[in-house]
């Protein structure tokens, strides 16, 4: 998952929309990168995930550091060879979420785009 952080920190560098700080009790809001679907445990949590894992899905959450609430998440399965550009596709889906926010119409078109392809490629497992 370092290809994870490296290609999250270009793509948000690049978007230049968020100011990236390396504490995360500073922060406004946390981006967190793993292969485990998040619990909901990261202010409870004592360090990194721990859980055994075998990278077939690049999960994404935005997080309140605060509450630990998943304020927004999606994933992409595509295995450990992509998370790099899981990374990067995460991060544009993110930024054309917040982009399209302004226009109600635009925004029903990128939630319906969206749900349609997740569900056509997600298997369930």
């Amino acid at each position: 998952m370092a290809k994870a952080k490296r290609a999250a920190f270009e793509e948000l560098t690049k978007w230049k929309r968020f100011t990236i700080v390396p504490d995360p009790k500073s922060a406004d809001l946390i981006f967190l990168f793993s292969a485990n679907r998040y619990l909901g445990d990261y202010t409870t949590r004592d360090g990194p995930d721990e859980r055994p894992v075998h990278i077939e899905f690049t999960y994404f959450n935005v997080l309140d550091p605060r509450t630990g609430q998943s304020l927004w998440g999606d994933y992409d399965r595509e295995g450990s060879w992509f998370v790099g550009s899981s990374t990067k596709d995460l991060i544009d889906e993110l930024r054309e979420m917040m982009e399209a926010d302004v226009n109600p119409t635009e925004r029903q078109a990128f939630l319906i785009r969206h749900h349609i392809s997740k569900a056509a490629t997600d298997t369930g497992k």
